[in-house]
């Protein structure tokens, strides 16, 4: 694991064999310590930790705080929510429920 600041960017590589990780989708880690990609349905998968930049077979990283460069379909100045529907995903509509 790999933790690094880079000009207001704060990002984190993580090894990991056969991850499914795509860019642009939010993650967690989930209860057994697995990362999971974060879902706004339940208090145990909305916590998430940050935005996958990039992916690879076996590497992804993250960011945790900062501008994501690649990501599609998002514009400034919008607000984004992590979806109760699709989980990784980030959208405009803030979750139904309350909590």
């Amino acid at each position: 694991m790999n933790t690094a600041m880079s000009r207001l960017r704060i990002f984190r590589t993580i090894k990991k064999k056969s991850h499914g990780f795509f860019t642009g989708q939010a993650v967690y880690i989930n209860p057994q310590g697995e990362w999971a990609l974060a879902k706004a349905d339940s208090i145990y998968t909305a916590d998430a930790i940050g935005v996958v930049q990039s992916s690879d077979g076996s590497t992804f990283t993250y960011v945790i705080n900062g501008y994501i460069s690649g990501l599609t379909g998002l514009l400034d100045s919008y607000n984004y929510y992590l979806s109760e529907n699709t989980a990784g995903a980030i959208t405009s509509n803030p979750p139904s429920a309350i909590g």
